[in-house]
């Protein structure tokens, strides 16, 4: 019926793993190339976009199995720290490299995450949390800084210049 969705496959994927994986099952990943063949990689940054759940762990240049982020299933992915159901979870810092791959709560630092999914329960450090998975990127706004009558004014100002330099007020 689909004559263009040939050679396609829907859950678990076989894959070659492009880091060591060793002892990483329940970590996410993230989909390389490795001279024209895909392969699994490790979260090496923050950026990074996690596209699998290592299901079952190997050597680098050896067989992994992959599962994907999906919405429609929950899995169960490796947790830095605490959560609650109905967290955000975003990707742990992988600059510590017992890390890589983890997922850690949303905190409360100004920035751009990269989120993962959410909580489905309790978790504590270590635990494979069970999640559902909602890939995509997350803004944390920094504080307002305007604190008072005084810091207004002094917008105001400021603002009011800006506006008479470039000629938009007189």
């Amino acid at each position: 019926m689909f004559s263009n969705q040939t050679n396609t496959q829907s859950g678990d994927k076989p894959f070659i793993a492009g880091s060591d994986f060793t002892g990483l099952a329940g970590r996410v990943a993230k989909l390389a190339n490795s001279a024209g063949v895909a392969v699994l990689s490790a979260i090496a940054a923050l950026t990074d976009i996690p596209a699998f759940l290592i299901v079952d762990d190997n050597v680098a240049g050896k067989p992994v199995t992959g599962r994907p982020l999906d919405g429609s299933q929950n899995v169960r992915i490796t947790l830095k720290g605490t959560a609650n159901p109905g967290d955000v979870l975003v990707l742990a810092d992988p600059a510590t490299p017992a890390d890589a791959g983890k997922v850690r709560t949303l905190p409360a630092t100004a920035g751009v995450y990269v989120q993962v999914g959410y909580a489905e329960e309790i978790g504590v450090d270590g635990q494979a949390l069970l999640t559902r998975p909602d890939v995509k990127s997350v803004r944390v706004k920094s504080a307002d800084t305007i604190t008072g009558a005084a810091d207004l004014a002094a917008l105001k100002v400021a603002t009011l210049a800006i506006l008479e330099a470039q000629g938009l007020v007189v």
